[in-house]
């Protein structure tokens, strides 16, 4: 840069100037457009179909996050499909389940005997939209502490990096990692989608995460052009589900407002119902009271160290405080952040009643689910808080505080829509389903 005479800071275009006079080629030019473009637009970094499910990465976007994609260059074959598509007993939803028997001198699908002979409600996808907590945001602590490294510590470097230091895998909405080749050999990951498979396996590869770090209200609408469902295709259930983003702020005053968080999710929920399939869930949550958190993790040791007040002042004093009004030793600051969150939370639940008493949102079936983190915190002990915490941030809930949330929800879920997701809704052929078709698949990989 200084060879070319450019001084202060460089725009992407003249990073890009500067590599191809270094002698880098177009096809690797491009390659890092297409991998920024990844991470800025939060777009599969390989989808020949553009139908956004990938079968050439798990990580950059990929079937990590979205279901695996089974017809790479059919855009008219995805997971959750609601249209027949190809030869007869094509697996064109990507569930798995193809081919034909004859049945009574009839030929029939396996689809239409396993699937299709239930309610439609009975089989549902899972997409969740939302912030770092949808995407499960996680820095393994062992990374900060080099009197533990082993040969081992950061083998999953590469994949760490790829997915923007999130574990979809492990998400607490679409996670589907059940203990086979998932990161760091996790315990199994009970999530809503994999409740959902059980209830429908039928509903096999059918998620979406479309989660990203900082996301917030205003984002909400542009979620939705990043999930893949047509009216044609098989309801979902959807969660809308924000931690703390609109309230984390520089200053008090920049905290999002109540009314403008509540025109946010009107104008998200208006774009829903132009474009899931009628009798839809949609679950929304807003957020935390996230106050406890400076006092609660303070005193204690982060993985590098030192205290966490060290950590978040530090943090603070460098302007990369993830949430000054929270991570703040001013009580009057947090506790009005909590104050003015907590108006947020009531002007979504005030929206979620006034739309189902006017039916506003014809296919979609709606459900405000108070903060669960929240919850989570008022059963806990008070002395054992900090323990639900993600130590590397001290910040975002860590694994049992998600898998708690997914306990939490699946029951608020349950006792809402029992037609749809009770006991009874159960498909009676899954057994079925796994001895003939899924038996030789991992829940990782294909």
């Amino acid at each position: 840069a200084r060879a070319a005479g450019l001084h202060g800071a460089l725009t992407f275009d003249d990073k890009l100037g500067l590599l191809s006079q270094a002698g880098l080629t177009g096809a690797a030019q491009q390659w890092i457009i297409d991998i920024k473009n990844t991470f800025d637009n939060h777009e599969p970094l390989f989808d020949e179909d553009s139908d956004r499910y990938s079968a050439g990465s798990a990580t950059f976007r990929g079937h990590d996050w979205f279901g695996y994609d089974t017809a790479r260059k059919n855009p008219d074959i995805y997971p959750g499909a609601g249209h027949a598509s190809g030869k007869v007993g094509t697996d064109f939803d990507s569930n798995g389940i193809s081919g034909t028997r004859r049945v009574n001198g009839v030929t029939t699908t396996y689809k239409d005997l396993y699937c299709d002979d239930e309610p439609r409600a009975s089989r549902r996808g899972l997409i969740a939209i939302g912030d770092s907590a949808t995407a499960h945001f996680s820095i393994p602590p062992e990374w900060w502490n080099g009197s533990v490294w082993t040969h081992d510590t950061f083998k999953h470097f590469n994949e760490c990096l790829e997915n923007e230091l999130d574990w979809p895998t492990k998400a607490w909405g679409s996670g589907f990692a059940r203990g086979v080749g998932a990161p760091f050999e996790a315990p199994e990951t009970v999530s809503i989608y994999t409740r959902l498979y059980d209830l429908n396996h039928c509903s096999y590869n059918d998620r979406q995460n479309a989660g990203f770090n900082g996301g917030s209200a205003s984002d909400l609408l542009g979620q939705v052009d990043q999930i893949h469902r047509s009216k044609e295709d098989h309801p979902v259930v959807l969660l809308a589900f924000l931690l703390g983003n609109d309230v984390c702020a520089h200053r008090v005053e920049d905290i999002t407002p109540a009314d403008e968080y509540s025109q946010y999710f009107a104008e998200f929920l208006a774009a829903l119902d132009a474009k899931l399939p009628a009798d839809s869930i949609v679950a929304v949550s807003g957020s935390v009271q996230g106050s406890f958190l400076y006092e609660t993790m303070g005193p204690h040791m982060h993985p590098a160290g030192t205290t966490y007040f060290n950590i978040y002042d530090g943090l603070d004093c460098y302007g990369r405080n993830i949430c000054p009004t929270w991570l703040t030793p001013d009580v009057a600051v947090r506790e009005e952040a909590d104050r003015r969150g907590a108006l947020q939370n009531a002007a979504l639940e005030q929206l979620i009643r006034d739309a189902k008493a006017d039916n506003r949102y014809p296919s979609l079936r709606l459900l405000y689910v108070p903060c669960p983190i929240d919850t989570i915190i008022a059963e806990t002990p008070a002395d054992q808080v900090w323990t639900l915490v993600e130590p590397s941030d001290g910040f975002h809930p860590n694994d049992a505080a998600l898998a708690r949330e997914a306990e939490i929800v699946w029951d608020k879920l349950v006792e809402a829509f029992p037609d749809a997701l009770g006991p009874d809704a159960a498909n009676p052929h899954n057994d079925e389903i796994s001895a003939r078709f899924l038996q030789n698949f991992t829940t990782r990989e294909w």
